[in-house]
């Protein structure tokens, strides 16, 4: 009954029982023999099992559905490409390498001509987009990154490139000037000398060029490999620079880059135009006359730029001297003046002052206001008075009266030159007046001149040269009037077109009272009975004299 009781009744587990061990103490379990941190580790590591596999599964379902890029796969790098600056990819067994220059590039297709540089042959080739392209540097480009002329080194299997690196062997010099080409496909840069041959690029804005219209003015790329020029491109051109209306400015000069374009009346208009690079330049115009002036010019290539000098602002000019006098002393601002050639002065107030034998002191201000001007002076013949020298009393003689010397020695009285007063005019006036072949002034013409028969000269252009004898007394002299006659418009029949018909009646000036004019030889004054001494025409060369009869007396006189 006791069994049947405890046959009835569910067991109570017992934390000692040998089927479950979960005491702290490490009991076996005597069913499975593992102990409980097996367990636990166990558990763990699957964990973890389950968690990589599910996030190596996302990743690939996000590349296969999320990027649409393709995948690329980087084979670790060799021993040998790890030793290698130019980091180029693995080629195939079967591939070809060269050195070349790139000729043209066709973007569209991504393509690129080279020429070979030792074969001189040209190859078409394509970049794509598994190339590996690295600069000079060792840095990594792209296809839009290459140009034409750059030096390569290119590894492809056959129109493919796989490899395409800057060779390190070319070099490339920017912004030259001063190129020159020599014969025998050579250049010189300063003291070097470079080869170039008919494989040799040549561009100009993008476009062929011809290697010898390069000038000395023009800014070049060039690149090359050695001794060899490759590759030249004209980055900057030239043009050309040209001065005017610098006349007026006295001992001129523009400087522009170290070059000197002369100015002045003298220079030379070939000499007033200069070369100069394209680009903005500095100009500074100076000269002895103006204020210092500076410019900047814009040159452009084949064209020629203007610099006019027509608003610089002048300081001065030059003054001529026009004199009646041969020799003369000149004094102007208190200095001797050369009046043969141009006197500079600047622009305002100057004091002239003009001493010459035989001429009155001469002294006025005058003004400068033109860069060219002219001051015609007109000098006053001085009057020389009658002076008496005491004579001294001869002492050999008796009472001491005045006579010869001893040993018969004339007296110590001199002849002094005796002068008169004249007034000499013309219709028109404003003519130039000549006495005795000198330039003594123009009409109306008051002043002295030497008693005596003068010989007179009256010219103006248009008119015919007016010639005449003139009798000059001591005092003053009645003033004499001449008309002048104007040349001829029309030839006339039977006479020389540049003189007047002989048959024209003369002019004669009035004769004013107490005139004492003697008449010529051979003719006597109002007797009509008498022939009349006609004008004598004188030919004189290129001038036109005609030679008046003089003036008479009234009868009163």
């Amino acid at each position: 009954m006791d069994r049947r009781n405890n046959s009835g009744k569910k067991r109570k587990l017992n934390f000692e029982d040998d089927d479950f061990l979960f005491s702290d103490s490490p009991k076996i379990n005597r069913k499975t023999g593992k102990t409980k941190n097996e367990y636990i580790v166990f558990y763990a590591l699957a964990a973890i099992a389950s968690i990589t596999v599910l996030v190596i599964i996302g990743v690939i379902f996000f590349n296969q559905f999320g990027n649409n890029d393709p995948i690329v796969v980087v084979e670790p790098p060799t021993h040998e490409e790890e030793n290698d600056d130019s980091e180029r990819i693995e080629v195939p067994q079967e591939y070809e390498s060269l050195k070349g220059m790139i000729t043209g590039i066709d973007s569209g297709n991504r393509m690129l001509l080279i020429l070979n540089l030792d074969t001189r042959t040209p190859s078409n080739l394509v970049v794509q987009t598994s190339s590996n392209l690295r600069g000079g540097l060792g840095n990594a480009i792209i296809f839009e990154e290459l140009r034409i002329g750059d030096i390569i080194e290119v590894d492809h299997s056959r129109a493919n490139i796989i490899n395409l690196i800057m060779s390190e062997n070319a070099w490339e010099r920017r912004a030259v000037v001063g190129l020159e080409v020599l014969q025998n496909n050579r250049l010189q840069v300063g003291h070097e000398i470079l080869d170039f041959n008919s494989d040799t690029v040549v561009l100009n804005q993008g476009s062929s060029y011809n290697v010898y219209n390069i000038h000395s003015l023009n800014q070049v790329t060039m690149r090359g490999v050695g001794n060899t020029i490759w590759f030249i491109e004209v980055n900057r051109g030239f043009g050309t620079a040209q001065a005017i209306n610098g006349s007026n400015i006295i001992n001129g000069r523009i400087d522009i880059d170290r070059t000197t374009i002369p100015l002045g009346p003298n220079a030379i208009p070939t000499e007033q135009t200069l070369e100069l690079a394209e680009g903005t330049h500095r100009a500074v115009i100076s000269g002895e006359n103006i204020i210092t002036d500076t410019r900047d010019i814009e040159i452009i290539a084949n064209e020629t730029t203007i610099i006019d000098l027509s608003n610089v602002e002048l300081t001065g000019g030059h003054l001529l001297v026009n004199l009646n006098a041969v020799e003369a002393n000149v004094v102007i601002n208190g200095i001797l003046r050369n009046i043969d050639e141009p006197i500079f002065l600047n622009f305002g107030a100057h004091i002239m002052s003009i001493t010459a034998p035989g001429f009155v002191n001469y002294e006025r201000m005058f003004e400068l206001e033109n860069h060219n001007q002219t001051l015609h002076v007109t000098l006053e013949v001085a009057r020389v008075e009658e002076t008496q020298t005491p004579e001294q009393p001869n002492l050999n003689q008796p009472n001491g009266q005045p006579g010869q010397n001893v040993g018969g020695f004339p007296g110590t009285n001199q002849p002094q030159i005796q002068t008169g007063r004249v007034d000499i005019r013309s219709i028109p006036a404003g003519a130039s007046l000549f006495v005795d072949g000198t330039l003594v002034g123009t009409t109306p013409f008051t002043g002295s001149l030497e008693v005596g028969n003068r010989e007179i000269r009256i010219q103006m252009e248009g008119f015919i040269n007016t010639q005449a004898t003139l009798s000059v007394d001591s005092g003053i002299n009645n003033p004499v009037e001449y008309e002048l006659q104007p040349l001829p418009t029309a030839p006339q029949p039977g006479f020389n077109n540049q003189n007047p018909p002989n048959d024209q009646p003369p002019i004669v000036p009035s004769d004013p009272p107490g005139s004492h004019i003697v008449p010529p030889p051979g003719s006597i004054p109002n007797d009509p009975s008498l022939p009349q001494t006609p004008p004598v025409i004188e030919d004189d060369g290129d001038l036109d004299i005609t030679t008046l009869p003089p003036l008479f007396p009234d009868d009163d006189d």
